[in-house]
C-alpha cells in the first residue's frame, strides 16, 4: 500500500576465496563469450545461484547427467544418420511422420527461439536436429525442382508407393487428425483467454508448440500402427531408437535441472509413453534375427546352408534316379 514502510532485511557474509576466484573467472568468460553470443548474463546468474543453494554432490549428479544426455543424443543422432543414410527402401517406415516430425521440429525451434531463459545447450541440440530432420525428409520423398509451377514436385519412393505402408499411413494419419483438431482449437481458445503473450506472433507459436509438446505424441503413432499392420519391427532404426530411450530417461531428471520451458520439459515424459509402446511391439513381433525379411537380406551363412541344402537334394533325387533305373529291369527279369 502507499505510505506503508517496506521491511527490507539484508545479510552481510563472507565467501571463500575458491567461491571468488570462480565467479571472477566465469564472469571473465561471460563477458568474451558474450560478444559471440555464447553465453548470457542469465547463465551467469544460474550459475551463481547454483554454487550459493546447492551441495556439491548435487552439482556432480547434475554435471553427470547432462554429460549422459549428450553423450545420448550423440549416439542417437549418428546411428539415426546412420540407418537413414543406409536405407534405400521406405516399406514399413511412415514418411508422413517424417515429415510430420520435421514440420513440429520447425514450431518448436521457433518457440524456442522466442523463449527467455532458454540454456544453450537445448538451443545446440534443437539446432542440430532441425537439420537432420530436413535431411531425412529428403531421403523419405523425392524433390524435384521445376520451372514452373509449383517450382516444387514431391514425389514418394517407389516401394513405398506399391507397398500397403502407404495406405496404413494414411488410414493413421486420417484418425489421428480427427482426434486432434479439438484438442488442438481448445488449447487455442483457452491460452488466448488465460495465457499471456508478448504479442499475436507469439501466442500462435505458443499454441503451435503447446499441441506439439501436449498432442504431438498423437502424430508419433502412424509409425506404431503399420507396426501393427506389418506385424513386424525389423524395418526400424533400432539401435538408434535405444539410445533415444536411454536418453528420454536422462532427459526425466534433466528436465527439471536445465533452465527451459515448461512445455519442452513436458515432451520429454511424453516421448516415453512411446518409446515404451515401440519396446513392446518388439518383444510382441521379435522373430528370428537370422531370417530374411523384405526390409533384410539374407546373410552369407544363409545363402551358404540354403546352396548346399539344394545340392544335396539334387544330388538325392540324381541317385534316386539312377537306383530306380538299375533296379527296373532287374524286376523284369
Amino acid at each position: 500500500m502507499a505510505g506503508s514502510p517496506l521491511m527490507l532485511n539484508i545479510h552481510f557474509s563472507t565467501c571463500s576465496p575458491t567461491y571468488y576466484l570462480i565467479c571472477a573467472q566465469f564472469k571473465k568468460n561471460s563477458e568474451t563469450g558474450g560478444l559471440l553470443g555464447q553465453q548470457s548474463a542469465k547463465e551467469l546468474e544460474m550459475f551463481k545461484r547454483t554454487l550459493m543453494t546447492t551441495n556439491i554432490k548435487r552439482e556432480i549428479f547434475s554435471g553427470a547427467l547432462k554429460l549422459l544426455h549428450s553423450v545420448f543424443s550423440f549416439f542417437a543422432l549418428k546411428n539415426d544418420i546412420q540407418f537413414w543414410h543406409r536405407n534405400d527402401s521406405m516399406e514399413g517406415l511412415s514418411a508422413l511422420s517424417v515429415i510430420i516430425s520435421f514440420v513440429c521440429d520447425i514450431i518448436v525451434a521457433l518457440y524456442i527461439f522466442d523463449s527467455e531463459n532458454v540454456s544453450w545447450l537445448i538451443i545446440f541440440e534443437i539446432a542440430i536436429g532441425l537439420v537432420a530432420s530436413a535431411w531425412k525428409v529428403s531421403k523419405a520423398i523425392r524433390i524435384r525442382f521445376k520451372r514452373q509451377y509449383p517450382f516444387i514436385e514431391l514425389d514418394n519412393a517407389k516401394n513405398y508407393v506399391e507397398s500397403n505402408t502407404r495406405k496404413y499411413d494414411h488410414i493413421a494419419i486420417k484418425y489421428m487428425s480427427i482426434l486432434m483438431l479439438p484438442c488442438v482449437l481448445g488449447y487455442a481458445i483457452y491460452s488466448l483467454f488465460y495465457d499471456k503473450h508478448k504479442s499475436w506472433y507469439s501466442y500462435i507459436i505458443s499454441v503451435a508448440a503447446g499441441s506439439v509438446y501436449t498432442f504431438g505424441f498423437i502424430m508419433m503413432t502412424p509409425q506404431i500402427y503399420i507396426n501393427y499392420k506389418l506385424k513386424s519391427v525389423d524395418h526400424l532404426p533400432w539401435r538408434a531408437l535405444i539410445y533415444k530411450s536411454l536418453n528420454t530417461f536422462v532427459d526425466d531428471v534433466a528436465s527439471f535441472l536445465i533452465e527451459m520451458p515448461w512445455m519442452h520439459r513436458l515432451s520429454c515424459f511424453r516421448d516415453d509413453i512411446i518409446f515404451f509402446w515401440y519396446l513392446y511391439q518388439r518383444w510382441a513381433y521379435r522373430v528370428d534375427p537370422n531370417r530374411p525379411s523384405a526390409w533384410k537380406a539374407p546373410t552369407p551363412e544363409i545363402e551358404s546352408s540354403e546352396q548346399e541344402g539344394g545340392k544335396k537334394a539334387l544330388d538325392d533325387s540324381a541317385s534316386g534316379g539312377r537306383a530306380n533305373t538299375h533296379e527296373g529291369p532287374a524286376r523284369r527279369r
